[in-house]
């Protein structure tokens, strides 16, 4: 049974709209033993048994989310309310059940979003339930160079690595072979990095970029070993970096693209070969979350449909057309609640956890058992139910709702972290690796960083301008391995 509710909020911080609920046996069925409603409250005092589930772990990418409530009691579910981290609160009625579930759309916040579950029977006991999620990323992974939030402040990112474009935001354009600090003025909530270029957000919104700028993919003027905040605007809460070109997805669920226009990745509708000030993007409906690739792009929208524009060669949009300029919705694939996209492919994660691939396979990226390109998704069959997935380069991760963390595609410098490099260390089937308990991932050109729930940072791969962050540089001294890095 189905009940489309209207239930407003103070803000749009949490959404509960069209909540969906199905209720088990009536209550007038489940309490004969007692004579009144009196009796009852005297000899049960607990609260109904509660539990809430979140389909991500502890990071998520998609600005909305759906909680799904399981609640019993024999006294009767009454009521839910919700409150979240920003003091707003919202109260679910109830038709009086002993068993109720409930799905619950949220509406995030860049950064940590926090919510309270307090649900109560009939007889007015309650309990409560508290359940969290980080909206963003963490750390990200450019070509050669590295960088995350601090945790114990998050006005100051931490970045090492190369620096001859000024892709870590400091001036000297030697390599840091250790994490460095780099000052904001108020705390960063999330950070994306590309072949050259860097890009965070702040907790107000803004957005700010440095590193490469030939192809205007800082989407501003002035120095590019400088962390500057782009002008033009609105309020920001997702950001993603293509090779060349960057994205970013507004409050209100609009687009705004700038740098490479080369092959459409934009999605203006032009032919122009770059954009030096973002410019958004009307064609599309409301935008939840944003993925840019090699020289392409991927949006989901509220109902979980994907498209895609940009570059087409290699199948990584599922199109039937070479290039497009505009977004085009992407045929035969379920509801879909998380994208990413690589060099040439395209990973993503339907609602249910399944995990689909497509675009270019050369180095067994897709995940499918062989080498073939595909123009279409296609189920990734070997991969448990998927909580996360990340692609870069020619090669691709997927993070486990119990926390494992599975690698497939390209090995040559040990970026799959399997313990093995070279010719012949691709694969082209998901493999688990040696780490766990991770609660975000990123990956570079040819190599890799993760988070674990203690905030431990990992990292492998490639570590020819130190990268890696372990104080050495050059080819010899990467990792195959997850290594943890030490913060000073």
């Amino acid at each position: 049974m189905k009940y489309d509710l209207i239930i407003p909020l103070l803000t749009s911080y949490i959404a509960l709209s069209s909540t969906k609920m199905s209720y088990s046996q009536s209550i007038e069925n489940v309490r004969p033993q007692f004579q009144n409603l009196d009796e009852w409250q005297q000899c049960d005092t607990l609260g109904p048994e509660v539990q809430i589930e979140l389909p991500a772990r502890d990071f998520w990418k998609n600005r909305t989310i759906d909680a799904r409530g399981v609640f019993k009691d024999e006294a009767g579910v009454e009521k839910i309310v919700i409150q979240n981290h920003l003091g707003e609160f919202k109260e679910i009625s109830l038709v009086i059940n002993s068993e109720v579930e409930i799905t619950i759309p949220l509406t995030l916040i860049p950064g940590i979003n926090s919510w309270t579950f307090q649900v109560y029977d009939k007889l007015g006991n309650k309990s409560i339930t508290n359940k969290s999620l980080y909206f963003g990323s963490k750390t990200a992974a450019g070509g050669s160079h590295s960088l995350t939030i601090n945790s114990q402040d998050p006005s100051k990112l931490l970045v090492w690595g190369r620096n001859n474009l000024g892709q870590l935001g400091l001036p000297s354009g030697d390599p840091a072979l250790t994490p460095t600090e780099l000052s904001f003025n108020q705390p960063i909530v999330s950070v994306s990095a590309s072949l050259s270029h860097t890009v965070a957000l702040d907790k107000d919104g803004a957005t700010w970029t440095w590193g490469r700028n030939r192809e205007n993919q800082l989407g501003r003027p002035g120095p590019s070993d400088q962390a500057m905040r782009v002008d033009g605007l609105p309020q920001i809460v997702s950001i993603a970096t293509g090779q060349r070109h960057t994205l970013a997805l507004d409050s209100e669920g609009f687009i705004w693209a700038w740098g490479s226009n080369r092959f459409g990745q934009l999605g203006i509708n032009s032919i122009e070969p770059t954009s030096s000030v973002p410019i958004k993007i009307t064609s599309l409906p409301e935008i939840v979350s944003i993925a840019a690739g090699g020289s392409f792009s991927l949006a989901i929208t509220k109902e979980g449909d994907v498209f895609s524009w940009g570059d087409n060669r290699f199948g990584q949009l599922a199109q039937p057309t070479e290039t497009t300029y505009t977004p085009l919705k992407v045929i035969g694939i379920p509801k879909i609640i998380s994208v990413a996209a690589g060099r040439g492919h395209s990973l993503a994660i339907a609602s249910n956890g399944d995990a689909y691939s497509w675009g270019l396979n050369a180095s067994g990226q897709l995940g499918l058992g062989d080498l073939n390109d595909r123009n279409q998704p296609i189920l990734i069959e070997s991969l448990p139910r998927i909580a996360s997935i990340e692609a870069s380069g020619n090669f691709s991760f997927g993070l486990s709702r119990s926390g494992e963390v599975f690698s497939w595609g390209q090995n040559f410098n040990g970026q799959l972290g399997t313990g093995s490099a070279g010719l012949e260390a691709d694969t082209d089937e998901p493999n688990l690796i040696s780490i766990s308990e991770i609660s975000d991932i990123s990956t570079g050109l040819a190599h890799s960083i993760a988070i674990n729930k203690e905030g431990e940072i990992f990292t492998w791969g490639l570590n020819s301008f130190g990268q890696l962050g372990n104080g050495l540089f050059g080819f010899e001294t990467g990792t195959t391995l997850p290594d943890i890095v030490l913060i000073p």
